[in-house]
């Protein structure tokens, strides 16, 4: 009976030690290049009222997939600042 307790043990610690060392990411997973910025900034600026006070982070996800909670975040932020333009957005990919 101790020896399967230490089997359980074992294997949750390894799990454990798994999930802290496997990098989990959401969203963009890689730096984007010029075009994508490009058109990622258009998809920003067509669906700009998304980034309004009644604007979800649920509601840019379904008309922009690659967008990720940080980057809805950093637009939402130059909307209320009235600062929503291309050259903004284009900043906050980099």
């Amino acid at each position: 009976m101790h020896f399967m307790h230490f089997i359980y043990i074992s294997i949750i610690i390894l799990l454990i030690l798994y999930i802290i060392t496997t990098k989990c990411s959401e969203g963009l997973s890689n730096k984007p290049n010029q075009a994508d910025i490009i058109n990622y900034t258009s998809d920003i600026m067509q669906n700009r009222e998304i980034f309004g006070s009644r604007g979800t982070f649920y509601n840019a996800r379904n008309k922009m997939p690659w967008i990720d909670p940080i980057l809805y975040e950093d637009a939402r932020m130059l909307a209320m600042r009235n600062n929503l333009n291309n050259e903004s957005v284009m900043r906050i990919f980099y």
